[in-house]
């Protein structure tokens, strides 16, 4: 007989506090998200990077999802309904992720100026 492990999983609603993006519009961002059981997770939207703490609010955000709902044969006005309704009080705060060059320059592979140069390559390929 094998045996049954049970998995537990909590879900979580959080609201991200997002900086200003570039000038694509959010319909267009593209969000990916990496490490989201960490203490630090990282974000990356669109071409930017971003290290996210999660943090308590003071209060409640209520956040709505809204659809447009019109009636095309009688052209009336649009009406909007809330679709879905959320309630959470975890905040992901948002700072940049600044990257550096290493002091050392070791290219990608972990090889030093040295090694480089015994191979015949130089700083300029």
């Amino acid at each position: 007989m094998a045996a049954e492990t049970t998995e537990e999983w909590e879900e979580m609603t959080v609201m991200m506090e997002l900086p200003d993006l570039d000038s694509r519009k959010q319909s267009e961002s593209h969000i990916q998200i990496l490490g989201l059981a960490t203490e630090k997770p990282l974000i990356k939207i669109n071409n930017q990077l971003f290290t996210a703490q999660l943090h308590n609010t003071l209060g409640s955000h209520l956040l709505l999802e809204v659809e447009n709902n019109s009636d095309v044969k009688t052209q009336k006005t649009q009406k909007k309904v809330i679709t879905n309704m959320m309630v959470t009080d975890k905040t992901f705060k948002l700072e940049p992720v600044y990257l550096e060059k290493k002091s050392d320059q070791k290219d990608v592979y972990g090889f030093g100026k040295k090694h480089q140069q015994s191979m015949g390559k130089s700083d300029s390929s």
